[in-house]
């Protein structure tokens, strides 16, 4: 049962003599305390799911759940006259809430598609939390979680991206004047790329913080680590280098200490620093590295594992940026001749070493046309 089917089934019937709000039919509304939570949410959900997000939210984040006052559109408004209402009254009624409460929980449900990403108010309620300076934080339902984290650690730059690409202005509403007045209200104030990068801004905080959690609350080093190395991953998409550096310091050091040097989880960690110091142009420190990786991984499994070909690739990358083109491209040619024989010349491996080869073919080419 969905939300709307809530409101039609049961809300409805109990409120269509009052034509007002549930919430103002209970004994106590007179007496009852502020809201303190401003829950944003999409109709569409399953009701007992939008529940178990909220109660689980609050049981793993709040000190006093008990003491926790909701603001939830279905309860607090009346249903009645929304058709006859002016999108202004709604506008208002929904920043002057937010504004009023400071903190706003988005139920994201399902996390891989969440329907608020698709619904033009939930992207304005959104909009209201950041331009009001309110508390954002997003509830997931206990299953939804579990398989968010699990994405979350094997496949940051998933999430990443998902945040990244969302489109405000091709989002949809119930009305089409409610969709276009919305237009109107963002174009009249920041404008939808900007919003776009606040809402992204905003969504990848979340992110961290829920990583940083995760940190915290590891029982053992190995899963600590983990989550060290997910929360560089975030920090290295943004350029935020300087975070990313002591987390992978803090994860090749572990793995080292744990595992040993030439185990394959060490030498990939040591790959990531040494490629954050690559991304940073930070040659000196990033080209010992991929060489002690390179000879480990030649050592412990030999010059056709694939371990051992994506630390001579990164070595052709590196002297390709540092102007060393004869050593690229003997790299990028050994690379390429290994992953034909072992992989064949269709597999995606070897057809990026072939692209990082044409790259190089046609920069070196252009720079002897530059020179006659």
């Amino acid at each position: 049962m969905t939300t709307e089917h809530v409101f039609e089934r049961i809300v409805k019937p109990l409120t269509t003599v009052s034509q007002t709000a549930l919430c103002k039919l209970l004994p106590s509304h007179m007496n009852a305390p502020k809201s303190s939570w401003f829950i944003s949410h999409a109709w569409q959900y399953n009701f007992l799911e939008l529940c178990d997000a909220i109660i689980t939210w609050f049981e793993e984040n709040h000190p006093d759940p008990d003491s926790v006052v909701i603001w939830l559109d279905l309860f607090t408004n009346s249903q009645h006259d929304t058709q006859v209402r002016p999108f202004e009254w709604w506008s208002e009624t929904f920043v002057n809430a937010v504004r009023g409460i400071g903190k706003v929980l988005l139920v994201m449900n399902p996390w891989k598609s969440p329907v608020p990403f698709t619904r033009a108010w939930c992207i304005y309620e959104v909009y209201s939390c950041i331009i009001t300076q309110s508390e954002f934080h997003v509830a997931l339902t206990r299953k939804e979680r579990g398989k968010f984290l699990v994405q979350l650690q094997n496949d940051a730059n998933s999430i990443y991206e998902m945040f990244r690409n969302i489109r405000s202005e091709f989002r949809t509403a119930r009305g089409e004047q409610d969709k276009i007045k919305i237009h109107e209200a963002v174009r009249a104030t920041v404008g939808f790329n900007a919003l776009d990068n606040l809402l992204f801004g905003t969504f990848n905080k979340w992110t961290e913080t829920v990583v940083q959690s995760q940190i915290s609350a590891s029982g053992n080093s190995k899963e600590t680590l983990k989550w060290k190395n997910t929360l560089a991953d975030l920090y290295g998409k943004q350029g935020k280098y300087k975070d990313a550096e002591p987390l992978r310091h803090d994860c090749v050091d572990g793995s080292q200490t744990s595992l040993g040097d030439f185990h394959p989880t060490t030498l990939a960690h040591v790959n990531n620093l040494a490629q954050l110091y690559l991304h940073q142009g930070n040659y000196d420190h990033a080209e010992p590295m991929y060489r002690e990786c390179l000879k480990r991984s030649e050592r412990a499994h030999g010059e056709e594992h694939q371990t051992t070909l994506t630390f001579i690739n990164s070595l052709a990358v590196l002297n390709f940026n540092k102007n060393d083109y004869g050593t690229a491209e003997q790299m990028f040619h050994r690379c390429l001749d290994i992953r034909r024989r072992t992989l064949g010349s269709d597999h995606s491996d070897t057809v990026n070493t072939m692209n990082n080869l044409a790259t190089y073919i046609a920069f070196s080419a252009n720079l002897n046309w530059q020179s006659h």
